[in-house]
């Protein structure tokens, strides 16, 4: 039995599937996503070089806004999970407060405005599936109530329902 790392491959398929080409461009050119959220967090140059950050604990947080805020987390959820991953990694936070917490969120989604967009048409699909209809996500085929993967793989969800 094995286990890959496929390095950051969420933050990958999420910036392809939306389309968030500023994400793309970043990890096409080797550049650091997390430092460069991080960077606009703090309103502070921050950088990764040789293995090493120039604050530690301000990418660390830039990279769980990156990384948690890309599947539509918001203010609470994210204050709750960087309290518990900061602790659980050993980081001491500055300002662990909600309005610090919401403050990440929003500045994840003013910068990816084609990731926050794409949880529409995600939601939408969902609809589409529950109802045995056909659309395009991106990429992706909704047909007979499964999602198709580019490669012809099929998500198949059987009884899907939406309730309000």
């Amino acid at each position: 039995m094995m286990v890959i790392d496929l390095s950051q491959i969420e933050l990958r398929v999420n910036a392809w599937l939306a389309g968030q080409e500023s994400v793309l461009t970043t990890l096409r050119t080797g550049g650091d996503v997390y430092s460069q959220m991080a960077s606009r967090i703090y309103q502070l140059p921050i950088t990764k070089a040789m293995g090493k950050s120039t604050h530690t604990v301000e990418r660390f947080v830039g990279k769980t806004a990156t990384l948690g805020c890309g599947y539509q987390c918001g203010g609470e959820k994210f204050t709750h999970m960087l309290r518990v991953a900061a602790r659980r990694d050993g980081f001491k936070l500055q300002d662990e407060s909600l309005e610090f917490g919401k403050r990440c969120v929003n500045e994840f989604r003013g910068d990816n405005p084609m990731i926050a967009a794409f949880w529409k048409a995600c939601e939408q699909a969902l609809h589409v599936i529950a109802e045995g209809g056909s659309a395009r996500l991106g990429p992706l085929e909704i047909f007979g109530g499964a999602l198709v993967m580019p490669d012809g793989m099929q998500m198949i969800y059987p009884n899907l329902r939406w309730y309000e």
